[in-house]
């Protein structure tokens, strides 16, 4: 609107020269008044005309200094609106820093929504690997579980180790005791195998001695009855080692029995002797085959033990191995338990640690901003209520500049219509003067 009576006032320019133009030429000395009056018939009535028009050219004069008087009004008004608006360039341009801080400010609030949001995904991520860590130690606190059977079956295999040491250390002595019997049943067979050749040599040097048929006779019956006693007794001796060994005790040696030989029995044929010497072959016979088939039983059934504690040596040398695997499997999944509970604890409580950290931090920024931010908020409505007075008070103070420049304008046009109204007068006069 100022600008608007600016321009108007422009306009208005010429038509108040036009108008100071005419006053001054209302305002012309009496003096050529008079010299008018001279030169025409009608002077006199101009004259009378001039001097009612005084007071009307008084007043005009008095409208061209209220005119005036209003043209500085209007500068003065347009010199206040100009300071004003320079007045409002740094107002404006601490609005515009203020919006700017507001900006960051909201900037500053969205990188901390996005930390705290990252921190929350770092915190889930942490959450996942403590489950995942949690898993690891079940798995292991399983595994454990499985290593704590595992020596349970470690225990029972030394249990069962142990009785066989003790049945290996029973059969070891009860060979022993079959190998030592053994050996004192060959040493008997020997010494009867010894005695009968002497007997069989003091025998045949007898009968090469005795002269006469009876008592040769009765001297190889005798020996006979005495060869097949003793062969007997052995015989007799050797079931009772066989049946010892077979009850795993060791033969006791009978006490031997002395069959006295009848010397006064009766004399058979001399088919006797022959019959007597094969029995005498076939019972020696029968002891050689019996003494073998001794031997290969020992023989077999100490080859049968030897496999059998060989067999047992490779199983306790394999259960050792296993044990001794076993336990140092043991110790390494208990120090890799031991170091994998460590390093997670040290890990947890760092996570926990930095989790708390952030969360303090993130408080802490969050009061301090939300600080700020109300602060600048109030700082804002107070300077933006300021301003809004100030507006208002420019409005206010542009209002009534705008009504004064309405009444300037309404003074002016009845100013003009005024110096119309004259200019027609003047115009009547002059033409009245020249007539």
């Amino acid at each position: 609107m100022i600008e608007i009576v600016r321009i108007s006032d422009d306009r208005h320019l010429d038509i108040i020269d036009k108008l100071f133009l005419v006053v001054d030429e209302m305002l012309m000395p009496p003096s050529s008044l008079t010299s008018m009056s001279r030169a025409t018939p009608c002077a006199m009535t101009c004259v009378v005309a001039a001097d009612g028009r005084a007071e009307e050219l008084a007043e005009a004069k008095q409208a061209k200094e209220d005119l005036v008087e209003l043209e500085h009004q209007t500068e003065r008004h347009k010199d206040d609106r100009e300071a004003l608006l320079l007045a409002l360039q740094p107002l404006e341009e601490e609005q515009d820093q203020v919006q700017a801080q507001a900006k960051a400010m909201r900037d500053l609030l969205e990188a901390d929504r996005q930390k705290s949001e990252e921190r929350s995904s770092e915190a889930a991520v942490y959450r996942e690997e403590i489950a995942a860590h949690r898993l690891e130690f079940a798995a292991q606190e399983e595994e454990l579980n499985a290593l704590s059977s595992l020596e349970k079956q470690v225990a029972e295999s030394r249990g069962a180790r142990d009785k066989l040491r003790s049945e290996k250390s029973k059969l070891e002595e009860t060979s022993k005791a079959l190998q030592q019997s053994l050996e004192q049943q060959l040493g008997e067979l020997r010494e009867a195998r010894r005695r009968s050749l002497q007997l069989k040599a003091s025998h045949d040097d007898f009968v090469k001695l005795v002269p006469p048929a009876s008592m040769r006779q009765v001297t190889l019956s005798t020996g006979a009855e005495q060869v097949l006693a003793r062969a007997s007794r052995k015989a007799e001796q050797l079931l009772a080692g066989l049946e010892g060994q077979g009850s795993g005790r060791p033969p006791a040696r009978r006490q031997r029995t002395s069959t006295g030989a009848s010397l006064g029995s009766p004399v058979t044929s001399t088919a006797s002797l022959g019959l007597q010497q094969k029995l005498t072959q076939m019972a020696e016979n029968s002891l050689k085959e019996e003494l073998n088939d001794c031997r290969r039983s020992l023989v077999e059934h100490q080859q049968s033990v030897l496999e059998m504690a060989r067999k047992r040596g490779e199983e306790t040398q394999k259960l050792r191995a296993e044990r001794r695997s076993l336990e140092e499997e043991l110790s390494k999944v208990r120090e890799d338990a031991h170091t994998a509970h460590s390093k997670s604890e040290a890990a947890i409580a760092e996570l926990q640690r930095h989790l708390q950290e952030q969360t303090q931090e993130a408080n802490r920024d969050a009061e301090k901003v939300g600080a700020e931010f109300s602060d600048l908020l109030q700082k804002q409505a107070l300077e933006r209520n300021a301003l809004k007075e100030e507006v208002e008070e420019l409005k206010r103070k542009q209002a009534s500049e705008r009504e004064l420049a309405a009444s300037s304008v309404r003074d002016r046009e009845k100013a003009t219509e005024y110096l119309h109204e004259l200019e027609q007068e003047l115009a009547k006069l002059r033409v009245e003067e020249d007539i």
